[in-house]
Order: C-alpha cells, then structure tokens, then sequence
C-alpha cells in the first residue's frame, strides 16, 4: 500500500523495555508495505527513541517517542501503574495489577507510526513538519479517558477503585465440567430468555443485566451469585443449547498457547483500491496541526469508532458526525455535565454533529450530497449493513472518487457470526487467556483494552489511506478491526515471552508501589537501595515488602526513578492523575479531566 516509503530507525535500542515498541512499529509498518531499516548506532538516551520517514522525492520526517517519564527507559507496568490502566483494570481484577500484555507499548507504536504519516500527509498539502514527538504516558492516558471522565465529572463523579468488586462474580462463566467461557447480547431479551431456561427468576437476571450492561463504561460486572452458581452447575453443552435457543453468544476463552501462531506479520488490515482521483486538495497556509483542511465523515456507535475519530480531530481533522434522530442514546449515560455524558463527551467534545436517518432515503440522500466535500468516511456498522444501506464504497466513491473509506469492525477476514465486540474477541482471539495467566484470575480484562487499541488502529488506517491517496491520486476502502488488535498484541507475546527480571505491586507506608527491573544492573539498584543482599526473586519479595513499608510510595518512587529502576506510585483513584506533577501536563480540567493530545508537531 504504502511500498514507496521507507522508516529507518536512528539508532538500535540499548534496553529491553524499548524491544515491544520497536517490534510494534515494525510489524505496523510492513502490513501497511513499508519498507523498515535498523539502526547502526546505540541510543543516546534511554528515555527515548527516534525513527524517520520518508517517501520519493520527500524529506525525511522524524518521530521521536519518549516514555514521558525523564531519564527512565519503557516499562510496561510501571506505565500502566503511572497511568491508570492498573486501577481501571484492577477494578473486577482482584486489585491494581499490570494487564501483563505490552499494552502501552503496542498502543504508543500506534500513534507514533500514524503522527508520522500525517506528516508526511501534510507535506503533500504544502505545509511540511520536521518532526513529530509521541508520548507513551500520554498513549497511556488515551486509553483511559473515558474512565477518567467519569471520575472526574463535576457532578456524580464516580469513585471505582481497584478491587471494587469480587472477581468470583465476574464474566467469564465456568461450566459444571470447567469450561470458561463468555456470554454476549446486545439487546436485554434474548438476556431475559436465557436466564429464564436456567430457571432463575426475572429480578435475578435484571440486577444482572444492569451489571452486565455497564461493564463497558465502569470495567466492572457484579453479577448476583446465584448467576455463577446456575451456570456452574450445567455442562458447556447444555448452556450452549440454551443461549442458542435465546439468540445469545457463548464464546470459549481460547488459550494463546494453542491459538495458531503465525511466523509471518499479522493482516492487520484489509485494503481495497478505488477509482483515480484528482489531487488531495490544499490546507489552509494558517494550519496548525498536520490533517487540518482534512474532512471526516463519522457514523459510529459505541468506543472504537468514536475514538478512532476523536483521535483523527487531535490530528487536525475536521469531524462530523452523524447521529440517529434525537442523538446518541450514550449521551444520556451518567455521570453528566450540562445534560451530556460525560463519557461520550470525552471522545466527541472536538466534533461537529449533524442528527440523519439513514435508513430512509432522504437521510441516505443527504450523505451522498455531502461527499464531494469529504474526504474520509469512518463507519462501524455490522457486516453489511453498508451494502444494505446502499452506503458501501462502491457507492460512496461514484460520488467522492477519492474518498477514504474507513471501516473499524470486528472480525477483518475470519467468517464468524459472533459479535464483534471487545471481550467477545479477548475470548476467542486468546488476548484473554494471557491476562488470565499473568494475573491469576480467571478471565481477560473488563478495561476495554480492543476497544480502544481497534480504534487507534483505524486511525492509523485512515491516515495511511489518506497519504495513499495523495501519492497514487485513487480513493482506497482499508478496514481494521478489534480482531487485528488482538494480533498484535499476541504477536508481541510470542515474539517476547520472557518476562522482566523482577515486576511486582507491593504495598509501603502508604500507597502501592509498582516496580519493573529488566536489566541485571536495575535489579542490583533495587537490592542495594532496599539495603538487602543480592539475592533470588523469591527471596528479595518478602524482604523487599518489609523495607518498603518504611516510607511513602512517594518517596521510593523518587529514590528508584534517582537510581534508573523503573518505579511508579500506583494510581488507584484516577482523579489523582489530575493533580500528579508527571500527569498533569496531559489534562484540561474543566467539567471533568480531559486528556490532550498525545503528539507535539514542530
């Protein structure tokens, strides 16, 4: 797709906590047809680490990624601890516990590559960019805004910390003959059925809808007990039986060990050429930020789509978005602020909307009269609902030649009639056994970790599709989806399956504390600080709890960060993140905590 261009990375990485992005942005780069070159020299800093861009005739563009942490090298736990990833996930998790996926990693190679290619998208609208600066806390933080508005809303701020609810009584299920195992519905009846068949009363199934249905706004999903006991009293057959017969989903957790393991660069998208365009028109000489004069079109429901537009309008994009007569019913979900929700105001404050019914043909006709002037259409529709609507790309491009159609599904190319929806791909994908594995417990995770990883990932397919069409002059439908995400993040498990040398979340005086060593040389740091003797994990682990109990989370925090051992004060209250010196900086707090844009364009 993009085969003229080049990333050449500016130097080779001298820390193992750099090696998951590094891998990340490769394999990104290579599925969009890069052509990807190493570095020659060491890293002159461990904080962070620069790659360039270019495409024919172009100059080069540079994208630096830091930690956002000074003078400490990537590490995913204590990113995720600094972040808040470890609070929101640790809510129905058993406590503040690290994901153990190369999340933040996974998510900052992302951005990275997609900054750079709206660059290189701008040079083409004559307004060229030296270079681009990609903060991995700030990715961090992005995952996690939605969470964080609801905690910080003025009114009805909600207060879920880690261990909010018992992970006993959590999605996923267990069978009588130990099957784990998710349940999906979109809709309460088929809901109702089901629990009807297992013959439990109707009041019982509605507390447990109303959790149910939360799970992806508070990542948490209190079910009543006599839900789990039911379900664990039948055989997986016979539950199977029964959501068939009520229309719900039954997805097995798959285990990543057993999932097939490709040797080649997962597909993360699929691209389909469209009919020659003329020139991608010109921006403005007074723009700011590298996709203003860019135009989108949204009709997206729920957090992948949504935020794979929210992130295109912190690019500089123009975002209209089309909701149903009477609007998006999420905007009703609390906690709101003058009458909108504070959630789905996280990720479409920046957007324009306009109210159209597209299933009639007035609503239909007036996208179509709209799409000369666009340049990008974002849709999340089920599997062909475009074709039904009439809105598909062949459609769309007799009337825009060189539009970019977007499509953020589910499933890319594996046939499937299951829901494409986050924890349903966890499940199946295997993404869920490996947070299983690491944290003990018994399922994935109720942070929505495909969501949000889906949605940065059709960002970055729109901007590769829009750089397309300025250098080929031909519209292009590329589609991503939650199942690509997944791909990833396992094939960074396959290729880095040793774990760090020590990772741990320990209690001190007060606050937890997360620490990371993946070098010989930060392991020695901590043993020599916490005044013990070199010695085993096994052996530091109790010790270490002991000495650490001295003082403040605060406090060690400091005095490892002075020693380069990676350490964070865990954030369990997310609206500490509002007043953290290292946080701050990435936060608007208004009616509620709003995270800032991730990239710097100089």
């Amino acid at each position: 797709m993009l085969d003229s261009l080049t990333l050449t990375w500016h130097s080779r990485c001298d820390h193992d906590g750099w090696a998951p992005f590094v891998s990340a942005v490769n394999l990104l780069a290579k599925s969009l047809g890069i052509n990807v070159l190493p570095g020659e020299t060491l890293q002159a800093e461990p904080d962070c680490l620069a790659f360039g861009l270019q495409g024919c005739g172009q100059n080069e563009v540079r994208v630096v990624t830091a930690t956002g942490i000074p003078g400490m090298a990537p590490s995913e736990s204590v990113l995720q601890a600094q972040c808040g990833i470890m609070s929101v996930h640790g809510r129905s998790g058993g406590g503040a516990q690290a994901l153990g996926l190369p999340y933040v990693s996974a998510l900052s190679a992302i951005l990275a590559l997609q900054g750079g290619l709206a660059v290189l998208v701008s040079a083409q609208q004559g307004r060229p960019y030296r270079d681009v600066w990609v903060s991995m806390l700030g990715a961090g933080l992005i995952s996690i805004g939605q969470y964080l508005a609801g905690a910080t809303a003025a009114d009805e701020a909600e207060s879920i910390l880690p261990d909010s609810s018992s992970p006993s009584f959590r999605p996923p299920f267990v069978s009588s003959d130990g099957v784990r195992f998710e349940l999906e519905t979109l809709t309460p009846e088929p809901w109702r059925q089901f629990w009807e068949q297992v013959d439990l009363p109707d009041a019982v199934a509605g507390r447990a809808w109303r959790g149910f249905l939360m799970r992806y706004a508070r990542a948490e999903s209190p079910m009543p007990e006599a839900c789990m006991q039911a379900l664990a009293q039948l055989p997986f057959a016979r539950i199977q039986a029964l959501a068939e017969a009520a229309g719900v989903a039954v997805i097995p957790l798959k285990n990543w060990r057993e999932a097939e393991a490709s040797a080649m660069a997962p597909r993360l998208w699929q691209v389909q050429q469209g009919p020659i365009a003329p020139a991608l028109r010109q921006a403005g000489e007074d723009a700011t930020l590298p996709l203003a004069g860019i135009r989108v079109m949204e009709s997206c429901r729920r957090i992948q789509g949504p935020l794979a537009g929210h992130l295109l309008s912190l690019a500089g994009a123009k975002v209209l978005r089309l909701e149903p007569p009477g609007g998006d019913p999420l905007r009703a979900m609390p906690p709101c602020v003058n009458g909108c929700s504070v959630r789905f105001d996280a990720i479409s404050a920046c957007k324009q909307v306009t109210e159209v019914d597209i299933r009639t043909t007035e609503g239909r006709d007036s996208i179509a009269a709209s799409l000369p002037e666009t340049d990008v259409f974002l849709q999340n529709w089920a599997p062909g609902k475009d074709r039904a609507l009439g809105l598909d790309f062949d459609m769309m491009t007799s009337h825009q030649p060189g539009l970019v159609y977007t499509y953020a599904g589910g499933w890319g190319t594996e046939k499937t009639d299951l829901p494409g929806t986050d924890f349903v791909v966890q499940a199946w994908s295997g993404v869920a056994s490996v947070i299983a594995e690491q944290s003990g417990e018994k399922g994935g995770s109720l942070f929505t970790v495909l969501d949000v990883l889906g949605g940065a990932m059709a960002t970055l397919g729109a901007t590769a599709g829009l750089l397309y069409r300025a250098l080929d002059q031909r519209g292009v439908r590329i589609e991503s989806s939650l199942l690509g995400g997944a791909e990833l993040l396992l094939q960074l498990v396959r290729n880095y399956q040793s774990r760090p040398i020590f990772e741990t979340v320990v209690s001190t005086g007060q606050g937890l504390l997360a620490i990371e060593c993946n070098t010989d040389c930060e392991y020695r740091a901590l043993c020599n600080l916490a005044g013990i003797e070199h010695c085993s994990k096994a052996e530091l682990l109790p010790q270490l709890q002991d000495r650490l109990l001295s003082r403040t989370a605060q406090y060690w925090e400091t005095r490892l960060r002075a020693e380069r051992v990676p350490a964070s004060v865990v954030i369990e209250h997310l609206s500490d993140l509002c007043t953290c010196e290292i946080t701050q900086p990435y936060l608007i707090c208004r009616d509620y905590a709003a995270v800032q844009s991730p990239w710097r364009f100089i």
